[in-house]
């Protein structure tokens, strides 16, 4: 680029910086007409839904100009600044279709009134408000009671709570920012200050971890320009500054890990021992403590075990250390998830612990499906055909054979029917992923440098959102941090595809009971049967004509 172009460069990435901010002013308008107390059906999801598309376009012509351009520490401080202008501006807007945010605020104030968040679902303390003098003041039931009666800000939050009959799915390290984001918190305060405050806090998180994108870029040797494909990606702030998710405490602390261990890697694969050193040693030890408290931010980042015991195979000391640290860590941290759930006595486990539906955790793991695609084909051609429903489309297997498999799987394996086909998928999937992750590992372990790490890392995450059963857009963002490091353009197009999930609300507020475009499937159910095909379909297809171009371009 010559000199002249550099300055462009920079007022290029401004100009898109100004539009953006624009869109992103107009989209915090409209999300007024999102607040709970709305009619969903006057919300205008389509014309927001444009207007990101609209942002995405803008973001993907500012990482490109970002990473061409010569004056890098210009350019970084633009996308710095338009970062931090994105996230300001959306930290005002009503959250777009999301509610998770009050749950966050209700365990943070459950843990600082001395309770276990993982005792009691919300709707527990709803039936002893409509009931106080069935509750004992002196139990722990009582005292959440209490505390709510006392609070109209909190018992504001405790109505908003989505899933009330449902315990808590979020692991210990997320609940003690709830917590320390309670403690910040005066009491009385109104429901909308509480969620101004838990965004700040949650979009800390996101701001620190475009930072450790700047680190690994130095590590890998790319441009610090494309640190815009993590700032300004406009699904990471819909998601984080907007919705408000706890992905950002997660995505920071396994973001944070990765940097260390990559750092650790390339100081061995420059120096020209083959033994670790002291300082490689501990910095890759640091980076397993990371990954360990985020499996305790969400459990996600234990997917990453393969590519953690392929990287510490490298050495016998990291190979000792680094597995075995993160698994243990792993378990420290998670270990109250498990045991503050259990029942303290008999007369618990007959009243308020009663039912294993109550459990977040056992909810997630075997009912939770949500925009899937690679899932949702295997569980649809397992699942015998339901009465008063129609079949997805794409269905191939026999019903006697999806009947005889339902019968034979919940005898077999001792799995309730209906969940056969669930399970078996999750089976099938989780092995899937084994593989591809083992594989990805080892292919990087042959290159053994620092980009092929990071690259086997996305790999790893990423197939691992495409082959879940909930393909929710916020869990995308675990993968967003490494996603400048890739090459391949079809990986990029996913944060704008993932915005059709919100289609789903669309279809349920105008087509509820109604048959979509002359099929037979109505609402909801034409969201999932026919918009993952939309939205997946011919991604797979680009990915794949991508990967054997690639491929041909490859010297032999």
């Amino acid at each position: 680029m010559s000199r002249d172009a550099t300055p462009r460069a920079a007022w290029q990435l401004c100009l898109l910086a100004v539009i953006s901010s624009s869109l992103y002013v107009w989209i915090c308008r409209l999300s007024r007409v999102f607040a709970v107390d709305t009619d969903k059906a006057d919300r205008p999801l389509l014309l927001v839904l444009s207007l990101f598309g609209l942002l995405f376009l803008l973001y993907l012509a500012a990482v490109r100009i970002a990473a061409r351009s010569d004056q890098q520490k210009s350019i970084v401080r633009i996308v710095l600044l338009g970062a931090l202008a994105f996230r300001g501006i959306c930290l005002f807007s009503e959250p777009i279709q999301e509610v998770d945010i009050y749950r966050y605020l209700w365990d943070g104030a459950v843990t600082n009134a001395g309770v276990s968040p993982f005792r009691y679902a919300p709707g527990e303390i709803v039936q002893g408000l409509r009931a106080p003098n069935a509750v004992s003041p002196e139990t722990e039931l009582g005292r959440l009671v209490t505390l709510c009666q006392s609070d109209d800000g909190l018992r504001g939050v405790l109505q908003r709570v989505h899933w009330e009959q449902i315990k808590t799915v979020y692991p210990p390290v997320s609940q003690f920012v709830f917590a320390f984001v309670d403690r910040l918190t005066p009491t009385g305060t109104e429901v909308k200050q509480r969620v101004l405050i838990m965004r700040v806090a949650l979009i800390s998180f996101d701001l620190a971890t475009l930072g450790i994108v700047l680190l690994i870029l130095d590590q890998v040797s790319l441009p610090r320009g494309l640190a815009a494909g993590y700032g300004w990606c406009p699904l990471l702030v819909k998601e984080c500054a907007n919705s408000g998710h706890l992905d950002s405490i997660v995505v920071f602390l396994t973001t944070l890990g990765l940097y260390f261990i990559l750092r650790a890697v390339r100081r061995q694969s420059d120096s020209e021992t083959s033994r670790f050193s002291a300082n490689s040693l501990a910095t890759i030890l640091l980076g397993g403590s990371c990954l360990a408290l985020g499996v305790g931010a969400k459990i996600y980042p234990i997917v990453l075990l393969p590519w953690l015991v392929v990287v510490g195979w490298r050495k016998p000391w990291g190979y000792l250390a680094l597995p075995v640290l993160f698994l243990l860590g792993s378990w420290l941290v998670m270990r109250p998830m498990f045991v503050d759930a259990l029942p303290t006595s008999q007369s618990e486990k007959t009243a308020v612990n009663s039912s294993e539906s109550d459990s977040g955790l056992a909810v997630f793991t075997k009912y939770w499906e949500m925009n899937d695609f690679l899932f949702l084909i295997g569980v649809e051609n397992l699942k015998p055909d339901k009465p008063n429903q129609p079949t997805a489309w794409f269905v191939v297997v026999p019903h006697s054979l999806r009947t005889a498999w339902k019968s034979w799987s919940a005898e077999t394996f001792g799995w309730e029917p209906h969940l056969s086909a669930f399970l078996t998928t999750r089976l099938i999937t989780g092995l899937l992923f084994g593989l591809i992750a083992s594989w990805l590992a080892w292919k990087a372990r042959q290159l053994d440098t620092a980009q092929a790490w990071a690259e086997a890392a996305f790999y790893t995450i990423a197939w691992f959102w495409l082959l879940s059963p909930t393909q929710n857009p916020w869990y995308w963002t675990w993968a967003l941090p490494l996603l400048p490091v890739i090459g391949s353009r079809p990986w990029w197009a996913i944060s704008g595809l993932a915005f059709m999930y919100y289609l789903r609300f669309w279809f349920e507020y105008h087509c509820t009971g109604i048959p979509v475009l002359g099929t037979n499937y109505e609402g909801t159910l034409f969201f999932d049967f026919v918009v993952p095909w939309l939205e997946f379909g011919p991604w797979f297809v680009w990915l794949i004509v991508a990967y054997r171009a690639e491929k041909a371009a490859r010297p032999a």
